[in-house]
This record gives structure tokens, sequence and C-alpha cells, in this order.
């Protein structure tokens, strides 16, 4: 398939960003999150290669909620979680459409869309 690609590299980094005004998530109010940048390499089946940046807020106040785990503790269990996932899809080295490399790095793959690149 013309999207298939392969991963060469992600490169996730992060920032302590502060906000403008402060941000209300359920029952957190934030005025500063750790934003993650990454920047990934890919190649296609002709060998042609492409590189991207994205990014996300670490918000463990509401991905990682906790009474008893302080918040510097969470934010390095996240950033963790980030490198480990970025060196399992690195590692991930088949020719496969970038949902299908999400779908099988993350252990599991939804019955309902099972083979739905392949159909062309």
């Amino acid at each position: 398939m013309e999207s298939d690609i392969r991963v060469i590299s992600i490169e996730p980094c992060f920032s302590d960003e502060v906000a403008r005004v402060p941000l209300k998530f359920g029952a957190v109010v934030m005025d500063r999150v750790t934003y993650c940048h990454v920047r990934a390499t890919v190649e296609n089946r002709r060998g042609e290669r492409g590189t991207g940046f994205g990014g996300i807020f670490l918000a463990d106040f509401w991905g990682f909620p906790s009474k008893v785990v302080p918040h510097p503790e969470r934010d390095r269990a996240i950033r963790e979680v980030v490198r480990y996932f970025a060196k399992v899809v690195e590692n991930y080295k088949c020719y496969a459409h970038p949902l299908d490399i999400f779908l099988e790095t993350m252990g599991f793959r939804y019955p309902w869309i099972s083979g739905w690149s392949e159909r062309g």
C-alpha cells in the first residue's frame, strides 16, 4: 500500500510550559504542563525518507491521577513511558500503515479493523 512506511528513528524531547491562563481538566486546574515534542523519520517502500514533528501535552494530573504519588514522580513516569514506547516503535522494522504500527506495537489489534490496510 502507498501509505506503508517503516520507522527509521523517533526522538522525543520534553519542555516545561507555562499556560497564559490556567487550564481546568476535570477537578484539576493546571498553570504549567510538560509538553512532549517528537521528531520521527520514516521511509517508504521506494526508499524515500521524510521527517516530521508532532507534540502533545503530558498532563499527569488527569492522565495519571493520584493522591499518593507526587506530581514530580508521575511526570517522570509519563516521560519514561514516552521514551519506552518510542523505542518500541523504532524497533518495529516492518513496513505498515502508521495506524497498524501503532496497534501492533501496543500489543493488540482491534478485530473489526484487522486487515483493513491490506484491502487497498
